[in-house]
């Protein structure tokens, strides 16, 4: 375990706010959730090394297994679909070199390829995952954004879905990504909103929380600020109305609050009867900006 000072603001000075657990996975262990008294930021403090961290990563760990019905596949990439749209009118027409940190198996890089005529590469720190994603064709490294060298003034666009969470120095990450972006380069997150309704409804149990793999809950407020002492310009942010992180936290609350653990496990994507009427919850969740997942985009000016 390590401890570590405040990435927003740099201080040392902070109160603990619960103690974490790991209800996706279940491993053993607890965990000090902490906020920062100067600046708000929430982190975990002490957190595992990154040695150790790499046990909380298992084979079946969500975002490398991805096990769901077809119907569901299907409007997984009709949304994968509106968001390569999405980027293409954000980043503009013609050939763009992009660089997706934290590509997972290269699942969101073919959907891309399928899509567009870009230069599409990948950093996956996971060994076994990354070399899913090369065999699809894709030119992955395997290693952190941290520990990987990268040309400067490179890429037109860098994408980070629900990936800043778990880099272990968010400071120094935006800093590099700010220097191999091109001039008005973009930088494009995805992340869980720590202001949002899960969160106030279900405290600890909220998904977005996943401790101990996500070391820094940021909302929009946090993650803005830290990104213009980085140099970039805040150049949109939305709400999502996935209701995935909504689903998983009802999970987590009907399991390991109330031992309910056969009525958690009916509350999943894959059971549609519940998806439609939560995408509507989700909905006015996005309306009212109260969201558990936003995405913000940045742009790279002098």
């Amino acid at each position: 375990m390590e401890e570590v000072k405040c990435n927003l603001c740099g201080k040392d000075d902070y109160i603990k706010i619960f103690d974490g657990k790991d209800y996706l996975h279940g491993f053993s262990g607890s965990f000090n959730v902490v906020k920062c008294r100067c600046c708000g930021l929430i982190y975990l403090n002490p957190r595992p090394s990154p040695s150790e961290m790499e046990t909380y990563y298992p084979d079946h760990y969500v975002s490398f297994d991805k096990q769901h019905s077809m119907a569901v596949k299907k409007i997984a990439q009709a949304v994968t679909k509106m968001k390569t749209i999405n980027l293409q009118r954000i980043v503009g027409a013609g050939e763009k070199r992009v660089l997706e940190i934290g590509c997972s198996d290269g699942a969101f890089l073919a959907a891309l390829r399928d899509l567009t005529s870009w230069n599409l590469k990948g950093v996956e720190p996971n060994k076994r995952i990354s070399e899913k994603a090369r065999k699809k064709g894709f030119d992955v490294k395997t290693a952190t954004i941290e520990e990987i060298t990268l040309p400067v003034n490179n890429f037109d666009l860098v994408i980070m879905n629900h990936v800043i969470e778990h880099v272990t120095d968010p400071d120094f990450a935006l800093r590099k990504i700010y220097s191999i972006l091109k001039l008005n380069g973009i930088l494009y997150m995805e992340l869980p909103n720590i202001d949002c309704t899960e969160r106030w409804l279900f405290g600890k149990y909220w998904s977005g929380y996943d401790v101990p793999r996500h070391l820094y809950s940021f909302s929009a407020k946090s993650l803005e600020d830290i990104m213009k002492k980085k140099g970039f310009r805040i150049k949109h942010i939305s709400y999502s109305m996935d209701p995935s992180s909504l689903f998983l936290s009802i999970r987590h609350v009907l399991k390991y609050k109330y031992g309910l653990e056969r009525l958690s496990n009916i509350f999943t994507l894959n059971n549609l009867l519940l998806l439609f009427p939560f995408a509507f919850i989700s909905f006015f969740h996005k309306i009212m900006k109260l969201s558990g997942i936003i995405t913000v985009v940045g742009k790279k000016e002098d």
